[in-house]
Formats: structure tokens, sequence, C-alpha cells
């Protein structure tokens, strides 16, 4: 292994030896747990190794496990315990409900109407259906595009989460530089799915105009859960709108988790959006089992047992009391429109901390409203920008939907260290700048190049001279030094960053030899040192001080001796301090150098 997988070993170790300690209960629990179920649980996400937190209870934002830790519960159930643990409307109208209603009554009875009209005027539907969870109203949902459209092909999206039974985040491998990704194993119907890149409008019309014909329906969330909470771009959207209206065929937006985001759920945030149908779950249920699809009055009449023909859809728990009961309680008492602006708005307020508080790092924060999703790579491609190549994209720490993708190409003039770059190096990679920005038909909005930073001012201050589109051009050329980040675990890393800020931060400030313990040395009053105390002897001899620039050669030092220097002193560039010229340097003054550095040579 590498220093670094060693280290990363050597620290998962210890926080695993840590967490057994930690959780001596919960381990007994899991352990008694594999006597029954098939790993311990009845729910895969929850798993973890060496074994899950076992939790105990839960009160208020405030979770305590088996060994008597205290939690603050971020998670909030994925969503469907966006209310707390006890939440006192909740609470009363569970205990009503049980007590006066009773529990299944195996009957139709008001309180579904009741529930189901509030939801359709809450989320635009003309009719609506309940299930007992997000999955079954997405399967529900599909059903019903192939049976009103009597195609079976869906379209789906890399990332896509629409249930335990419909997921498309399987690696499949590459096809050339980009991963793809398909179905689960246990989705059903694997082989009805096409699976495109997520954001990516111009596959959808593509996928359209080839098999547009026998597309019953497209699946999509508006902003992708499980996938990392990446927001739908509003023309990728759109497009799917465009598409399968134009094909006739159904498009169902998947607002389980998002429905949360505005009154009217996210698709009220997206001008001109209106999918076909919506699938609802989690939190509209107060914290109980819960699922809903609805839209289309002329798609949801395929479920109308009135109709000869139609499709059946039971389930004994399907208009369960006290789901109606409690669910009605909290999206009318609860979580009330004015409720999902605010709640909403300090979501959005706490992921612009949390990014703030994350700058410079290799950690970026996703999501829309109270959403908020923790990425940490050194290469994330999965953003906003989705149209472009997984893993050569960049996106703004937010990942907007309005953001534009930036799709970022590699290009490498030639293996040359911080003193093996030349001016015609330089030339060279500006002319290569300046034709991929400035050409007519150009679609790239701005250059980085990177280098040892030991003579970046001097190639920033060239290409800002010679990458030039002219006036209005207003395309930047940006300059990255010390080539490994500080964060890389090894000294490499550090010491770059320590050079980058030593030797280039320091000397570009006035005061960067400013004051000493004894006071300032001095300043330069155009060419002529004047220094506020008289040295301690009289000058016995003339030193030259040269910066020994980029292309520094022989020439300038006797240029210096001819002006009467007995002495230089050469302010040098990379490694050690000795500049690309060091032979003829030496030839010139006809001895030996002595060169000082920070670190060992």
């Amino acid at each position: 292994m590498t220093s670094r997988e060693e280290y990363l070993q050597a620290a998962l170790s210890a926080a695993v030896q840590r967490y057994e300690e930690r959780n001596k209960r919960s381990r007994e629990l899991h352990l008694a747990a594999l006597e029954s179920m098939p790993g311990g649980n009845t729910r895969t996400l929850l798993h973890n190794p060496p074994f899950p937190t076992f939790m105990k209870r839960g009160e208020g934002y405030k979770l305590f496990d088996e060994d008597g830790h205290e939690y603050v519960d971020l998670v909030a159930e994925m969503t469907a315990g966006l209310f707390g643990h006890g939440h006192p409307t909740l609470l009363r109208a569970l205990t009503e409900t049980a007590g006066t209603v009773g529990l299944s009554l195996g009957a139709t009875h008001a309180a579904e109407s009741r529930f189901a009209a509030l939801l359709c005027q809450r989320f635009g539907l003309e009719r609506l259906r309940f299930t007992n969870s997000g999955t079954e109203a997405n399967l529900h949902a599909l059903a019903a595009a192939r049976k009103h459209t009597g195609r079976r092909t869906v379209v789906v999206f890399s990332g896509g989460y629409h249930g335990s039974l419909l997921s498309f985040g399987t690696p499949l491998g590459k096809n050339g530089g980009e991963v793809r990704f398909g179905p689960g194993e246990n989705t059903v119907d694997r082989d009805s799915f096409v699976v495109l890149r997520y954001n990516d409008a111009e596959a959808v019309r593509r996928v359209f105009r080839e098999r547009g014909a026998e597309i019953a329906a497209v699946l999509v969330e508006g902003m992708q859960g499980s996938g990392g909470f990446i927001p739908g771009r509003h023309e990728f959207l759109l497009a799917i709108q465009d598409e399968c209206e134009k094909a006739k065929s159904v498009f169902i937006l998947d607002e389980v988790m998002t429905s949360r985001l505005a009154p009217g759920g996210l698709q009220s945030t997206v001008p001109g959006l209106r999918p076909t149908l919506t699938t609802l779950g989690k939190y509209i249920g107060g914290g109980l089992p819960f699922g809903a699809f609805g839209g289309s009055e002329p798609v949801m009449a395929v479920y109308d047992p009135r109709l000869p023909g139609t499709l059946a859809h039971s389930g004994t728990f399907q208009n369960n009391t006290l789901m109606l009961h409690v669910g009605h309680a909290a999206m009318s008492q609860v979580y009330t429109p004015e409720a999902a602006v605010a709640h909403s708005a300090r979501g959005e307020a706490f992921r612009a901390r949390l990014r703030d508080v994350a700058s410079g790092t290799r950690i970026a924060f996703t999501g829309l409203g109270s959403f908020a999703c923790l990425h940490v790579s050194e290469a994330w491609g999965r953003c906003a920008g989705g149209g472009a190549e997984w893993g050569s994209v960049t996106c703004k720490e937010d990942g907007g939907p309005e953001d534009e993708e930036l799709a970022v190409s590699n290009w490498t003039t030639e293996d040359a260290g911080s003193m093996g770059i030349s001016d015609a190096l330089v030339m060279n990679m500006a002319r290569f700048a300046h034709d991929a920005l400035c050409s007519a038909n150009s679609d790239i909005d701005g250059t980085v190049f990177t280098q040892g930073a030991s003579s970046l001012e001097e190639t920033t201050f060239l290409m800002d001279l010679l990458v030039n589109c002219g006036p209005g051009g207003g395309k930047p050329t940006v300059g990255e030094g010390a080539v490994r980040p500080f964060t890389a675990l090894s000294f490499d890393g550090d010491a770059n960053l320590f050079q980058s800020v030593a030797t280039k931060t320091v000397p570009n400030f006035v005061d960067g030899f400013g004051v000493t313990a004894g006071g300032d040395l001095g300043a330069f009053l155009t060419d002529a040192p004047i220094s506020p105390t008289p040295p301690a002897r009289p000058a016995e001899i003339r030193v030259a001080i040269l910066y020994a620039a980029r292309e520094f050669d022989r020439y300038s030092v006797l240029d210096a001796m001819n002006r009467g220097a007995q002495r230089v002193v050469i302010a040098g560039t990379g490694t050690g301090g000795l500049p690309n010229g060091v032979e003829q340097i030496k030839e010139a003054f006809g001895k030996e150098l002595a060169a000082t550095t920070c670190k060992p040579l």
C-alpha cells in the first residue's frame, strides 16, 4: 500500500475501535438480531459495519441510543420524520383517531376524500390515489403510464432512486471516458428501462428522436435524492416535458422527497413545469407510512373501477385511518404553505453557512431548501452540469439549478518542473489558450493553467499580455501554483503550499521586508536605497541583488559586474534557489556559487 492508503487504513481502524468501545450494547443487540433476520436488520440502508447503532427513543429533534448517547437528528428519517419526534399536534391526532375512529375499518370512509382533496389542491393534481409508500406510488404511476399509452419503455436517469424496486445507480463500467449506470438487481422490469445521464437535456431529445414511439413515460426526480441532492436544471426538466408532450408519453415527476420545498412542491418553483403525474411520500403521512400518486384525470382514469378494462389497485393499509387523519393534520395544521416557505428559507441560509465553512476544502454541499448533501472528493463530477462527461464537470458550491455547467478539458504542455518552464513553452501555451478562447465559434469561457509556483508570476504576466480576445472579450485566464494541494497526505503537498506562500506572497506586499526586531531595514526611493540608520561600518564592497527571472543567464551577472558589483546576490527560483542558467553564472564568476534554501535540496 502507499503511504496514503496506510494512513487511511490506520485512521479507519482506530475509528472502528473507538466505535466498538462506545457502543457495546448496540453490538449485543446486533448479534441477537442476527439470529432472526438476515444481516440483523430489515432495512439495508441502516446497516453499517461493524454493526449499526441501535436507537432507543426520540424526543423533539434528539435521538437517544441504547448505550445512552444523545444525538441531534439531522437525517429526519430521510424526510419522513420532518416534524421531529413527538409533535403535539400529530400525537393528538394519532391518539384521538385510535381512540374514537379505530385503526383499520376495512371500508371506504370520509377521511380518504378529505385528505385527497387537500393534497390535490396543494399540489395542483386533478385526481389522486393513496399507497403505502413512495416506492408503491412510483410503481403504480408507471403502471398507469403503460396502460394509458400501450407502451412499455421508460426513460430514467443515472443515480436515480424511486424506491427499493426502482433504483438506477448501479455502475456498469465505462463507455469510453463515461461511467455508465443501470438498474439495480432487484429493480422490476429491468429490461424495460433506458438509463440516461441526469441533467442531459440533449440526451433526452436524442432518445425521443430515436425511440419516441415506444416510450411510455419518463420518470425523474426534480432533485436527485439518493444520487447526492443534485438539482435538476430547469431546461432539463422542461425538455422532458416538451418531448413527452410531442410523443404523447407520460411525464412522471417523483416528488416523494422534494414536495416539501415549496407550498406546491419543487414543480411550483419551475415556471411552466406541469408533469402528467406526480408521486408523493415521506413526511406527508406525519411520520406514518404514506404514499400517493396523482395528476392528469385521463391518465388516472385507468384506475377508475367504474370503467371496463381498468387496472386494479388494492392494498389493505392504503386507506388506514391513522395515516389519513395524522397526515391531514400534518399538512393542514403543521406544514402549512407558510411553514414550507419558512422552512426552505432556513435551509438555504444554513447551507450557505456550511459552504462558507467548507470554503477552500475538498468538501462541497449541494441541495435545495433544507436539503444538504456533503460531498468529499478530489474530482467531484456529479453536479448540475451533468451534460458533460462524468468526472469532467466542475460546479459551483451550491450546484443550483440555474448554474451553467463547466466542462473541463485538460491539456498538458510537457513534463516540465518549475525550473524547466521557458518563455518558449509559455508562448506555446498562450497560443493554445488564445485559440481556445478567441476563435469565432468558441464556447469556452475561461482557461486555467497550473504549474510550479516558482515562476508563476512571470507566466501569469505573459499570459495576461498574450491571451487577449480584444475589447469586451472578458474571458479570464487564471494561474494556479502549488500543483499538489496542501490537503494531500504527503510532505510534497505541504511543501508546495509552503513554498508558494513563503516565496510568493510576502514579496508582493510593500512591507514584505519591513519591520524587524531592530526596526525597518530601509526603503527604495526610485532606484536608490535609503536606510534610516547608518551601517555599522563603512561600505567595503558593492553588492548587486538580481532577481533570477525565468531565462536568467550569465549576461545579467556580467552586466552587474561591469557596473562595479564585487558580489552578486541572486534571488533564485526553483529548488535550492538556483535559476535555470546556473552553469553559465558559475562560468561568469569563475568560481562556485553558494546556495541557501529553506528546505533540504
